[in-house]
């Protein structure tokens, strides 16, 4: 349910940013639903007609067909919108790993994690490695570590964590980008960094930014899906509502051939 939450708002910020950027398709997508609309609303009439030529549709009946005159409108507004979530899509990816330097919190619960798991498992000497709860305020965590089973740990921690922090804030996105984030990945781009600065920490910014450069990579395969299907659903979801008025006056219009053919009688 949240995750159709979560595309019901991006489908929306499609719309605004579609309306923005361009008025007269916009405009368009408006005539050609009201028009697909319209032309539904007259064939349930001639529908209606074909099966007995006195018979008027009820208020119940126009009303099914107004609500499909709406639905039409939306289903094109929304079509013809959702040409715009590749690139909300690619603006949010971008802008997560700034969202995550921003969040003192999950870098204090990473590092803490860390360190326990690094104490845990005593792959290092932990004498040399400072508990990052007893950090004075705005100190960097910082120490030097031996083995590489610490370099995949510490990809593996960062790289779970910002994930579950990115699953958190973009639900739909992990659900429909994320594939599984190789820890080794991770491990080898530490290699590089503790290299270059030996003293130095890896932190989470670092992974958030591989990772977003992973999706970013898997972006516009999945999202050209997306749209597709998208496109498909809603004008099948159309015609299966239409299925409800067009049987109730074939319904209706058949038994008032019935009472008719009664009196006739």
């Amino acid at each position: 349910m949240a995750i159709l939450f979560d595309l019901c708002g991006l489908i929306q910020e499609c719309i605004v940013r579609f309306m923005k950027e361009h008025p007269l398709l916009f405009a368009g997508s408006i005539v050609s639903g009201m028009t697909a609309g319209g032309v539904l609303w007259l064939g349930c009439h001639f529908w209606a007609i074909l099966w007995n030529k006195s018979y008027k549709m009820s208020r119940v009946q126009h009303a099914l067909t107004g609500i499909a005159l709406a639905l039409a409108t939306l289903i094109a507004v929304i079509c013809f919108s959702v040409q715009e979530m590749s690139s909300i899509v690619e603006s949010q990816i971008q802008h997560w790993p700034e969202t995550i330097s921003g969040d003192p919190e999950l870098k204090n619960r990473l590092m803490q994690q860390l360190y326990e798991e690094i104490s845990a498992k005593g792959i290092e000497r932990m004498a040399s490695i400072p508990n990052p709860a007893n950090l004075e305020q705005g100190k960097r965590w910082e120490f030097s570590y031996h083995k590489q089973e610490t370099q995949l740990l510490i990809g593996q921690v960062y790289t779970q964590g910002t994930l579950r922090a990115f699953a958190e804030t973009h639900r739909l996105l992990f659900a429909a980008l994320f594939q599984s984030m190789a820890s080794d990945l991770v491990a080898s781009d530490i290699r590089i960094g503790t290299n270059a600065s030996p003293s130095q920490t890896y932190d989470m910014e670092s992974v958030a930014r591989i990772i977003a450069a992973e999706m970013s990579e898997k972006l516009q395969g999945r999202i050209r899906v997306g749209i597709l299907a998208i496109r498909v659903a809603l004008p099948i979801a159309l015609f299966t509502w239409m299925c409800i008025p067009i049987g109730l006056i074939a319904v209706a219009a058949y038994r008032d051939i019935k009472v008719s053919t009664v009196k006739t009688e």
